[in-house]
């Protein structure tokens, strides 16, 4: 069983979203990782956010659907809910008259839970990537918040 080094910590990322492309960015993880000490970073919970580019602001400047994702292996585009690669997924739903949400969970679940059930990672790096089906000329970002820590894996864990 992975046994806790450090207290829970989150780590941020964002992408702006400038036109309706993928657009991914790479969270590092090399210096919480030690590889040769079984260590590995536990993801426990992942968290999105999108506002609006120059207010910050939840309201978003049109209607649009904003597609999130993380994972473990560089990508080139959104992937599907099955790939092996993907850590979490979600995206959100926003109509601007009048402004109503939707938040959507792709792949369950996005909270973990506890160590037990935590995503182990060994990769040197993350991948945070967004699109949007719309933009308008203010634009906007996409945040990701994700709650993690460093673990040490026993050799059953380490070798699954």
């Amino acid at each position: 069983m992975a046994t806790a080094k450090t207290a829970p910590f989150y780590l941020t990322a964002a992408v702006t979203l400038s036109d309706t492309n993928y657009t991914q960015t790479t969270i590092p993880l090399g210096s919480y990782i030690d590889v040769a000490s079984k260590q590995a970073i536990a993801i426990l919970e992942v968290d999105y956010v999108a506002q609006h580019l120059t207010s910050f602001s939840a309201n978003l400047p049109s209607d649009r659907v904003v597609d999130y994702q993380v994972t473990d292996i560089s990508q080139t585009a959104l992937v599907r809910a099955d790939d092996a690669n993907l850590i979490s997924a979600g995206a959100l739903g926003f109509d601007l008259s009048p402004p109503t949400f939707s938040n959507q969970n792709k792949l369950y679940p996005d909270s973990f839970g506890t160590l037990e059930a935590a995503r182990m990672v060994v990769n040197d790096d993350l991948f945070f990537g967004a699109q949007t089906s719309s933009v308008s000329t203010a634009g906007n970002f996409a945040v990701v918040r994700i709650k993690c820590q460093v673990v040490k894996l026993s050799e059953k864990d380490f070798m699954a």
